[in-house]
């Protein structure tokens, strides 16, 4: 549910209609805006990714940009080696126990990490 507004955006801004391209990229805008806007109430954006939105993208000084642009790096790093992490400990557990039980507790609070995770 909470990338529908993401993925319509998407697809919006996706669209290389010519008679109808200013409208589609107002519309794809004003979806990604949502899907941004429920991350911030979520809680899902960094402090360094609520500034950025909060600017509208709009560069700072050229020190700031290049410290950002780092810090995302760093950032992203550590997302996607903290996602393969989770994969991991998924695929061993499907290999030592075979089917998963899906009253599992703690493999439900995996995969709540793990979408949390693919959010970011």
């Amino acid at each position: 549910y909470l990338l529908c507004d993401f993925v319509i955006g998407d697809l919006f801004l996706n669209l290389h209609e010519q008679k109808i391209r200013d409208r589609c990229i107002k519309e794809g805008l004003n979806f990604v805006g949502k899907f941004l806007s429920k991350c911030e109430d979520l809680k899902l954006m960094s402090e360094l990714e609520k500034q950025l939105y909060k600017r509208k993208g709009k560069p700072g000084n050229p020190m700031s940009a290049r410290t950002e642009k780092i810090a995302r790096a760093k950032e992203t790093r550590r997302l996607k080696s903290e996602l393969q992490e989770l994969l991991k400990l998924e695929k061993l557990k499907a290999d030592n126990e075979g089917v998963v039980d899906d009253d599992d507790l703690e493999e439900d609070d995996r995969e709540r990490e793990k979408q949390i995770l693919k959010a970011k």
